[in-house]
């Protein structure tokens, strides 16, 4: 053995040793000398201490093992430049006595193919540039290659110099002529601009020239960047969202949310839409009236400025959720609606097929941005970033409040702040909690504090346009600083910079909605520069998708689209993820994948072998055919395989359903029935075989016969909302299966919680969404179950079930109750 390595095995021997006294001096002729007793014992526990430290220090022999788990990067190893300042020289050190290599730079000229890229991706950059200062953005189409914008961005500054006074389109809509006007010749230097379309789907344009054709589907959110180096990305619903940090954060997650900090996402993926009108608010109120069933067009919402959250309907039928706000001032009259990206396109066509022809519908989804804030310190969070621009005393006051539930559910408000750039680094406002924070409640609850200005520059274009005159570059702000230092002015070094006159004020909107959360809304060019100074408040954590699923779970919250299969798009994103499960189980070995169709679940006689229905989904076709046939075989009584015949046929085509066993073939009939259409040349359509509660439109005169010839005969299942919490050991697990505990073993079940097997013909429902609750300590689930069988059994006030997870044999006894939508 070297002696290298016979000194690192001593080293690491020696940081493990607890030094201790074998011989205690504070005990002496059967007397205990309690001051030398009190000091032996605080020796030890030094000792221990040091110890622990010493152990952790040397199993980390570099400085950036040693880093925090937030601070650590994969590149830190041979990259100094991501390790903190002031263990830089100590990783030069390092580096250079263990013999590894510092990062150098790149060589400062690049070669052949890659030269002559960078070059002229260089010259196009340089020519974007000189086109935005012109104040006349370019807009190039994607998919085309670097030759092809070189020409087209020459030809366009060719003719800005040859025109003087270019000739402006002529529009037959005012609002149109106004936005276009802005979009031809820009007000500042960044290249901001209000991208909002009039009467039609508005185009997405790229604020990035260089990453144009990676916009081509899937669209870039204003924080993209910022979230692609430290989360993982998704593609949803035509835009690149975050799903969840790269660092595991589950339990913080819970943490933050319920004692500590706060998370924020960015929401900017759902879209607004704003209903206009010149003089009145009677066509809106009737508009929207028949799309949420008069729900939203309360005088409450109509006068206090609180927002709405519900759910909007066509035909009486519901077709997704929505937020409304109504702006009823002077010279406004408007509704917004805010709306998921996955039913957004549907229903802003909607919207302008019931639209009257005096009401404006603008589409703001790429022109108004939004973030969402929750936790403990998210009202301080939001003050510490967020400066007002008139030193508002009922903002201060606001921010001072650490308890979530102190703010009424659907207040509102509004107000200018300055550019969050202005601050070195965020700080919270010191403010005292005064005597008259009641006062300042119930002023929010009935929306007397309230800004009109800022709540019309907002949601109005020409507001928009004017919060982006004169924006400063982060140079511009930098020369300012640069000045203050240069003047050996200490008293405002590295604090926040002084507003200029000609600089814009921000129009914000903040509400407070049921989950909890805190929602902004920004112009959509402001938000990058408000999300980077909320991200360096140091009790800011953020989060993706999958958190907000997560603390959605722990308070008994259905998330959308995923948890609601009887809407399209929840129906749409259930196929989609158990595409992604099927994809995963393939790619494994066959030696080392679970067979579901061998699976002896039901283990008793006359039953099916294998998993009930598709092992991916929640299989909500096989539970509605099922649960039909069962309705139609409602006496059936159980006979030996033996005897089962399968020529139980009609003579139009109709299998007989005489027993049990032909209830189960009748499932797999329109199974393979429904296998043969999806392999079909035909357009593929997903049909939702079920529906949110409502009346079981069940025929009498198909009583003894299903027919599987014609594919949409079969009515669609109603189905309730319900959230299940497991009573013993064991977990939950999405697509996990429900089902009826059969009333003779009803007893049992609740008084041994017994694992008997039971019969298909009892299953009643799927869980969409299940997992360790930290909340609880328990494993809870949200799902659907069968509406009749639920309505049976609140009546009967038994609100358990038994619960599968799927290719298990274990059945689990749960506690259910419904989630009202």
């Amino acid at each position: 053995m070297s002696s290298k390595t016979e000194h690192k095995r001593r080293k690491l021997y020696k940081s493990r040793i607890i030094r201790t006294e074998l011989q205690d001096p504070s005990f002496k002729d059967e007397r205990l000398n309690v001051e030398e007793f009190l000091k032996s014992r605080e020796f030890e526990v030094n000792q221990l201490q040091m110890a622990q430290l010493k152990s952790k220090k040397n199993s980390s022999t570099r400085c950036f093992q040693s880093l925090p788990r937030s601070m650590r990067r994969r590149t830190a190893s041979h990259n100094i430049k991501r390790v903190p300042r002031r263990l830089r020289p100590r990783m030069i050190r390092e580096m250079t006595s263990n013999n590894g290599s510092i990062l150098s730079k790149k060589p400062k000229h690049s070669r052949g193919r890659e030269l002559y890229k960078l070059k002229r991706l260089h010259r196009l950059l340089k020519l974007a540039t000189v086109a935005k200062s012109k104040g006349k953005p370019l807009d190039l189409p994607t998919g085309i290659d670097l030759k092809e914008k070189l020409r087209i961005v020459r030809s366009h500054i060719a003719e800005l110099q040859n025109a003087k006074d270019a000739e402006v389109q002529t529009y037959d809509n005012m609002h149109l002529k106004f936005i276009k006007l802005h979009q031809q010749s820009l007000n500042n230097k960044l290249g901001s601009m209000d991208n909002t379309a009039v009467n039609e789907l508005a185009v997405f344009k790229p604020h990035a020239l260089k990453y144009s054709n990676r916009q081509k589907k899937f669209k870039w959110l204003p924080t993209h960047v910022w979230h692609a180096k430290r989360a993982h990305m998704v593609k949803r619903w035509g835009f690149n969202i975050a799903l969840q940090p790269s660092q595991k954060c589950y339990r913080a997650t819970h943490r933050n949310y319920l004692h500590s900090h706060c998370i924020a996402w960015d929401t900017s993926y759902i879209g607004t839409i704003i209903l206009h009108h010149s003089t009145s608010l009677t066509p809106l109120i009737h508009l929207v009236g028949q799309l949420t069933k008069n729900e939203a067009v309360k005088p409450k919402f109509l006068k206090n400025h609180k927002i709405w959250e519900g759910i909007i309907y066509h035909e009486n039928n519901s077709i997704g959720q929505s937020q409304i706000i109504w702006q009823d001032l002077p010279n406004v009259k408007q509704c917004i609606l805010r709306v998921h990206p996955s039913l957004y396109e549907s229903f802003f066509k909607l919207l302008l097929k019931l639209s009257p022809k005096d009401v404006t519908v603008f589409d703001c989804r790429y022109s108004l941005a939004s973030f969402q804030v929750t936790g403990p310190a998210a009202l301080t969070a939001l003050g510490a970033v967020m400066k007002t621009a008139d030193n508002n005393e009922n903002w201060k006051q606001l921010c001072s409040f650490r308890d979530n539930s102190m703010v009424p559910t659907g207040s509102s408000i509004s107000f200018y702040i300055n550019d969050p750039r202005y601050l070195n680094k965020p700080h919270k406002y010191h403010h005292n909690i005064r005597e008259d924070e009641l006062d300042l409640i119930i002023a929010i609850k009935e929306g007397k504090v309230f800004d009109s200005g800022s709540f019309e520059d907002l949601f109005t274009y020409q507001g928009r346009i004017k919060s982006y005159k004169n924006q400063p570059s982060l140079k511009d702000l930098d020369l300012r600083r640069n000045i203050i230092v240069n003047n050996d002015n200490v008293d405002n070094l590295g604090k926040t910079l002084p507003r200029n006159p000609d600089d814009p004020l921000v129009p914000i909107h903040l509400s407070k909605l049921e989950n909890g959360y805190y929602q902004v809304i920004v112009p959509w060019y402001w938000n990058l520069p408000v999300w980077y100074k909320l991200m360096r408040f140091p009790e800011v954590r953020y989060g993706g998708l999958r958190q907000m699923h997560q603390l959605n779970l722990e308070t008994n919250r259905p998330t959308y689209p995923f948890d609601y299969p009887f809407w399209y798009h929840g129906f749409l994103s259930s196929f989609i993820q158990g595409q992604e499960f099927q994809k995963k189980w393939e790619l494994r070995p066959k030696g080392k994948r679970l067979n579901y169709s061998k699976l002896k679940i039901h283990n008793l006689p006359g039953e099916l072998l294998g998993e009930l229905g598709d092992p991916f989904v929640s299989d909500w076709r096989y539970l509605q055919v099922l649960q039909y046939a069962l309705k139609v075989h409602k006496e059936c009584v159980h006979l030996d395989p033996s005897s089962f015949d399968v020529s139980n046929w009609t003579t139009l085509g109709h299998r007989c359903l005489k027993q049990l066993q032909d209830v189960y073939e009748c499932v797999r009939d329109v199974q393979r029935q429904d296998s043969e259409f999806e392999n079909a040349d035909e357009e593929k359509i997903l049909p939702i075989p079920v529906k949110y509660k409502g009346e079981y439109q069940f025929d009498p005169t198909k009583i003894d016969k299903v027919s599987v010839v014609i594919r949409d005969e079969i009515p669609k299942l109603p189905v309730t909302l319900i959230s299940v919490e497991i009573e013993g050991t064991g977990h939950i697990a999405t697509n996990a299966r429900l089902y009826q505990v059969p009333s003779h073993d009803w007893q049992s079940w609740l008084e041994n919680n017994d694992q008997k097997p039971v019969r298909a013909k009892y299953l009643v429902g799927f869980i969409t969404t299940g997992t360790i609750n930290l909340a609880t300590g328990k494993h809870t689930g949200i799902g659907c179950m069968s509406h009749e069988v639920n309505q049976l059994l609140n009546k009967e006030k038994h609100h358990h079930l038994l619960l599968r997870n799927v290719g298990e044999v274990t059945f689990r006894l749960v506690k259910f109750q419904d989630i009202p939508l």
